[in-house]
């Protein structure tokens, strides 16, 4: 692991905390502000690996998701109906069920509640489950698997909110936008989205705006789309990288900021943009260190926002040369979201294709290639 970069302004100081502290500053609310400091995310350091059960030993994991309240993690596989429910604290795998998938499960993500006993998955084929982990049973919620062929719309992407706790926003490969009301027994067609040509608008990921639950955003292929649910005739706002409406890159991720007034989105090759929702253009790029003397090959496979409120944005990327010489990287980016600087760089000895933020606490939880879930802490 290095440690690398610009030089950010450290907003914590001890000084400063004990002496609130004197005053009767609320100590967790000082915990609080330290875990989400440069200072904490500069010392995280990994943990002993968590071990897959036997059934699924050698598959790869496809997500990987922290519940709200933080002490549980989630995880599903590629080519495997598994999902494995994680004590991560003690380390513990509290479960071990079969999705009901056919094959490979893409995403999981937990529905916001109190209980917080419910998971939801969506698989290769175009179905999106429920699982009720109290009583161990799944529902079907949408399935486009057994619809015409001309029409079928593939797997789903989807996401919740803490606002809106029975309800999961959906986008398919062939633009397909649905809400889904656990409460109910039928899923809402919102619109199929499309680009000018007619062509159907890929959706690679979907998020709702955390402030405004009626506003969503879809990321996909060319550009970021924004919708408001009252009323879908048109996107609210179309976001493209550097004022190019023609870039035809892949954008992998699109996430809100806390206050929804900010969109993060990863593409295919770097950089990383962030965009302001009234502006088309973006305000600000995370750059990666790269070689300046070799051709190279670079993919970011994750990116998340760490932080109460964002303060800061992290990915993981592959790098590699083929040029004689030059060696493969597997590296953990983290920037300043405001000023845009590097502010860390932690190198890998295995590639990890996906990680999770822990809500509250400076862990970040990465599957590895060969050793499973490491946490790093």
């Amino acid at each position: 692991m290095e440690g690398t970069s610009k030089k950010t302004i450290h907003r914590w100081s001890v000084i400063k905390n004990l002496f609130n502290q004197q005053l009767g500053v609320n100590i967790n609310k000082s915990l609080l502000s330290y875990c989400t400091t440069l200072n904490a995310l500069q010392n995280l350091r990994p943990s002993t690996p968590l071990e897959n059960s036997p059934t699924v030993l050698n598959k790869q994991i496809s997500e990987i998701q922290f519940n709200l309240k933080g002490n549980l993690l989630a995880n599903v596989y590629w080519g495997n109906d598994a999902v494995q429910i994680w004590d991560w604290s003690k380390p513990k795998l509290k479960a071990f069920f079969s999705s009901g998938h056919n094959f490979t499960v893409r995403q999981v993500n937990w529905v916001p509640s109190d209980t917080e006993n419910l998971i939801v998955t969506s698989g290769q084929y175009g179905d999106i489950r429920l699982m009720d982990l109290t009583a161990n049973k799944s529902r079907l919620l949408e399935n486009s698997y057994f619809e015409d062929e001309e029409y079928f719309c593939g797997g789903f992407k989807f996401c919740v909110s803490a606002n809106l706790p029975y309800t999961i926003l959906a986008g398919s490969q062939k633009g397909k936008i649905v809400n889904i009301d656990i409460r109910e027994e039928k899923p809402m067609e919102l619109l199929i989205a499309k680009h000018d040509n007619s062509t159907y608008y890929e959706v690679c990921s979907i998020d709702i705006n955390p402030t405004k639950c009626s506003e969503f955003c879809i990321g996909g292929f060319k550009d970021i789309r924004i919708y408001d649910c009252r009323n879908l005739s048109q996107p609210v706002q179309k976001l493209f990288p550097q004022m190019n409406p023609d870039d035809t890159r892949r954008i992998l991720t699109v996430k809100y900021t806390h206050d929804g007034s900010e969109i993060l989105a990863a593409y295919s090759e770097d950089p990383i943009y962030l965009f302001n929702t009234l502006r088309s253009y973006p305000i600000n790029t995370y750059m990666t260190s790269r070689p300046q003397k070799s051709k190279y090959s670079f993919t970011i496979y994750n990116v998340h926002f760490v932080g109460t409120r964002c303060e800061f944005v992290v990915a993981s990327s592959s790098m590699h040369s083929t040029e004689a010489g030059c060696s493969h990287s597997n590296n953990i980016y983290m920037w300043d979201k405001d000023s845009g600087d590097m502010v860390h760089e932690m190198r890998l000895e295995e590639r990890s294709w996906r990680f999770s933020a822990h809500p509250h606490l400076p862990v970040l939880a990465m599957n590895m290639d060969h050793s499973g879930i490491r946490l790093w802490q």
